[in-house]
């Protein structure tokens, strides 16, 4: 049997490697994704890549890449840079309104093997890509 002492300290290491894991896990998250069934106003061929801090995602026009943390539920994108490809009209539309919910630190979900990202009244599902 362990002393109250050792009890304590092995209850703090715990907590504490928990905490740590919960900071750094991005495997929420991790991995290739294509945009599932884009909705009319979204851009058609949407993608999406994590891989340990780094991001990347294609919006229909540009390519972004940057890094992200996993904080207080949501996916924090910092450091992007991007292509410039000069899309027009609807195409250009549907890429900003995609690029607002990425940059805006949307909140994240698994749904089974869906990733949901989220920002006001925008969820962007996104569907493993082989």
């Amino acid at each position: 049997m362990l002393s109250r002492s050792s009890s304590v300290k092995l209850v703090g290491t715990l907590l504490l490697a928990l905490t740590l894991a919960s900071c750094t896990d991005s495997s929420g998250v991790k991995g290739n994704w294509q945009l599932a069934s884009p909705a009319a106003d979204l851009p058609e061929g949407a993608t999406l890549k994590t891989e340990d801090s780094r991001i990347s995602w294609y919006d229909g026009c540009n390519t972004y890449e940057g890094h992200y943390e996993l904080k207080d539920g949501r996916l924090v994108v910092s450091e992007v840079q991007s292509t410039a490809a000069g899309c027009l009209g609807p195409k250009a539309e549907a890429a900003e309104r995609y690029v607002s919910v990425m940059i805006g630190n949307p909140t994240y979900r698994r749904n089974g093997s869906k990733l949901e990202l989220s920002r006001g009244d925008r969820t962007l599902t996104f569907s493993p890509r082989g």
